[in-house]
């Protein structure tokens, strides 16, 4: 084997090596944004939860409520946070009680956010929450 079939060689190795580790890096990335899907579905579920709750005649929330999450903290360093903007749309819908309240709400809530690798993500929950009377 001479010299130039050896450094071919190792060439062709570097270069499968160089492909392997971008294959691995961009592997893990998605584990990671599969966390914070996973986390975002679990926020967008409690809050949901909350509010099926916490319902006590009237709705405890305005018609139309923005605000900032943060779905993963990653705490100091090279990474920012993983921050969303959680949207919950609320409106009066059936019938009315004879005490003016709706007979049940429709409550829209949905979490949107942007990875460090310029992908977006949404997640979307809409149920109908029925206030609890007394």
């Amino acid at each position: 084997m001479s010299l130039i079939e050896v450094l071919v060689a190792v060439v062709i190795i570097g270069i499968g090596c160089i492909g392997l580790y971008q294959m691995f890096t961009y592997g893990v990335e998605l584990l990671g944004e599969q966390q914070h899907r996973l986390k975002a579905i679990s926020l967008v579920q409690r809050r949901m939860e909350y509010l099926k709750n916490e319902i006590d005649g009237k709705f405890p929330i305005k018609r139309d409520t923005k605000e900032q999450v943060v779905i993963e903290e990653r705490g100091r360093g090279q990474y920012d946070d993983v921050k969303g903007s959680l949207t919950i749309k609320a409106r009066p819908a059936g019938h009315e009680y004879s005490g003016g309240s709706p007979t049940y709400n429709d409550v829209h809530i949905t979490l949107t956010w942007t990875e460090q690798s310029g992908r977006s993500y949404t997640v979307e929950m809409r149920s109908y929450l029925i206030p609890r009377q007394g």
